[in-house]
Order: C-alpha cells, then sequence, then structure tokens
C-alpha cells in the first residue's frame, strides 16, 4: 500500500516557543516548512529602525501565497489568511494592546481552525478578554484547548541525584533578574548565609535592569552586585552559559528558585523538575499549574482575581518583594532543617513531569488537529 503523504505544516518562526511546543516533538506523518510573509519583513524591519517590537506587526500573518502548506500553525500569532491555521499562545491571542475588531473576528472565522492556550490561566485571561466580543466568544471559546509545554524526564529515576552534600545547593537560572525575583532571592540569601546556613548560590543571568515589572535600575542593581560580592565561596554568578551547561548545572543542582513577579509561563521550573529538582516558585500566572507544595515549595503572593501578581505601583512592589524575601528565607530554613525533603519532593517533581508533559503526547494531540484541520 502506497504511504500517506505526509502533512505540510507552515511555520513563520523557529526560535525557542515554536522549537518547544510545536517543532521538536516526535511527530509521525508532519513534516514542517519555514513560510514568511510582508508582514514578517515589515516587522523585522521596523525592529532593526527602532529597536523595539511593533505589536500590530508582530502579532498578525497575513499570508500571501509564500510556498506551499496544508495548514499553517502560530505561535502568538493571528492568520488573516484563508489557509487552514491553529495557534498556540502563552498569555492571550491577539497579543496586542488593544487589538482590533477585525482581529477576533478572524479568530472566530472558519480558516482559524484551533487555539491552544498554554495553560489555564492563559484560558482565563482569554476568556476574560473575549468580554468585550460577545459576538465571537462562543465561537473561539469552542476552538480553544488547553496543551502544556512538553518536557522530557531528563534522569530515568531520583536515584540518580547525587546526596545533598556539605552545602545545600540552589540555582537561579534567566534573563530578567530582577523580574523573576532575583533582588529578594539576594536579600534571602545574604540574610541566610551570613547567619551560617549551608547553601550554595548558582546564578545565571545577565542582571540587566529596567524591565517593565520590576522597575528596577542602578540602585537595584548595586544592591545585588553588593550581595553577590559578599560571598565569593557561596555565590557563583554566570552572565551566560550554553544551554548544554545549563542543564548539566541543573543536574547537579539540589533545588531551583523562580520566586517571579510575573512570568508568561515558567519553562526553568519543567526543566528543573525533571532533572529531579524541586522549585521553590511564587504562586503567580501559570505557576501553580505545575508546581505545588507536595512537589516543591510556593511562595504565596499578592494576587488579582485572575491569580496575576500585584506589582503595577511602587507600593505593590515592595509588597511582593517583601513576600518573596520572607517566604523564601522560612522556606530554606525549613529545607536546612530537613534536607531529606528535597529527595522526596525530587521524586514527585520528576514523576509530575512524566505523567504530565510527555512529548509523545503532545505531538499526537498536534498530528491529530493537523489532520483535522485538513478533513475540515
Amino acid at each position: 500500500m502506497k504511504a500517506a503523504r505526509p502533512i505540510t505544516v507552515g511555520i513563520t518562526g523557529t526560535g525557542y516557543p515554536e522549537k518547544r511546543n510545536i517543532i521538536d516533538l516526535p511527530h509521525e506523518g508532519v513534516r514542517f516548512v519555514r513560510h514568511r510573509d510582508p508582514v514578517q519583513w515589515l516587522d523585522l524591519l521596523y525592529f532593526k529602525a527602532t529597536g523595539r517590537i511593533n505589536d500590530s506587526l508582530h502579532a498578525v500573518h497575513n499570508h500571501l501565497g509564500f510556498g506551499r502548506a496544508d495548514v499553517l500553525h502560530f505561535f502568538n500569532t493571528v492568520s488573516l489568511s484563508r489557509t487552514p491555521w491553529v495557534s498556540t499562545f502563552e498569555t492571550r491571542i491577539p497579543r496586542i494592546y488593544q487589538p482590533k475588531r477585525r482581529l477576533f473576528e478572524a479568530l472566530a472565522r472558519p480558516a482559524c481552525k484551533r487555539l491552544i492556550a498554554m495553560s489555564q490561566r492563559a484560558l482565563r485571561i482569554q476568556d476574560r478578554l473575549l468580554d468585550a466580543h460577545h459576538d465571537a466568544k462562543s465561537e473561539v471559546l469552542a476552538k480553544t484547548i488547553v496543551l502544556h509545554p512538553a518536557q522530557r524526564v531528563l534522569i530515568g529515576s531520583i536515584v540518580e541525584k547525587n546526596p545533598v552534600g556539605e552545602h545545600i545547593k540552589l540555582a537561579f537560572v534567566g534573563h530578567e533578574f530582577f523580574r523573576k525575583g532575583g533582588l529578594p532571592t539576594l536579600r534571602a540569601l545574604d540574610r541566610l548565609i551570613g547567619g551560617g546556613a549551608p547553601l550554595h548560590l548558582t546564578i545565571v543571568s545577565d542582571l540587566l535592569t529596567g524591565d517593565h515589572v520590576s522597575q528596577s535600575g542602578a540602585s537595584e542593581l548595586n544592591e545585588a552586585s553588593a550581595i553577590i560580592a559578599r560571598y565569593p565561596e557561596r555565590i557563583t554568578h554566570h552572565h551566560q552559559l550554553p544551554n548544554a551547561e545549563v542543564m548539566a548545572l541543573l543536574r547537579r543542582t539540589d533545588v531551583v528558585l523562580l520566586p517571579t513577579l510575573h512570568d508568561s509561563y515558567g519553562y526553568s521550573v519543567l526543566e528543573g523538575q525533571a532533572l529531579g529538582c524541586p522549585v521553590i516558585s511564587t504562586d503567580v500566572a501559570a505557576l501553580p499549574e505545575i508546581n505545588d507544595d507536595e512537589r516543591g515549595w510556593m511562595i504565596h503572593a499578592p494576587k488579582d482575581e485572575l491569580g496575576e501578581g500585584l506589582w503595577r505601583t511602587k507600593e505593590a512592589r515592595m509588597l511582593f518583594s517583601t513576600a518573596i524575601e520572607e517566604q523564601l528565607t522560612a522556606h530554606l530554613e525549613a529545607i536546612v532543617r530537613d534536607p531529606a525533603s528535597i529527595k522526596v519532593k525530587g521524586a514527585r517533581a520528576l514523576e509530575r513531569i512524566r505523567k504530565d508533559h510527555d512529548p509523545g503526547d503532545r505531538a499526537r494531540v498536534l498530528d491529530g488537529i493537523y489532520a483535522e484541520a485538513i478533513r475540515t
């Protein structure tokens, strides 16, 4: 019997999100081809000229016949194409401040076959966004499913983790150090290491300031740098590391830290858990969906009714920072008293990754979506 022709899926990006959520999965009967269209070129030219992203250009695709695909799959993008398309989104779609009505109409059209929210949190935000577009809401939500990112397990069993040594090894990895709670983390470590706690922290971050969440500047950078310099034997700082070295670091790590003020998802939580590292995280955004007190430790932060952290005023940021510092200190003190809890929670975290983020399961869901899209 002649083999069925592979489904050709057009993609416009090959960055980390696309690879993680779409391309680098064990698909069967699917091949991906790169598509570009005039909107993308305008988007690139605008960014090169201004150094900024134009929301409207960045989040809209207007396919005009470049190449040939059976179905298109985007990330955070609305398509105006008549070719069947699906889009994965991390917070909301369209991901544009004050989007025009025509983009919601595009989501409701027959060409849009499926919208894939990366978390229940994203679905909540999308539901709220659609309240202003009642005529499209039911149609759009009927197309929307939740599919968390895939994560393969990176060790076979928790027994592969080395025993906790003289110092409990902590890791903080990620861009926008201050948005991710880096300064209150260092304040907590300053208190604990200064008090004799057997902790070692490795930071992988450029310590860039100026993000829109933390509003960090020179004074925050100076304070963070001073704490790092105070403990050269107990705090190791790398501005950057290749991904393979980051994974090697996490393999040697006992506990991963992500006490973030705001995050689109929290991939570092999955990566830590996949290596048997329990995580200390805040309970904002999508993080309660991938971490809890059974498999890690939660920092209960000030939140709104959607579960988003409260950080938009100076006073709110101060309260948030205090909550991180105080609760992180308490969690680390408890870990020092009971280091055996690390492996207990690490084993549960590893099993959660195996059960809830299997790449094969994700590939089968997407392959089914592609096949359905070209049938209807």
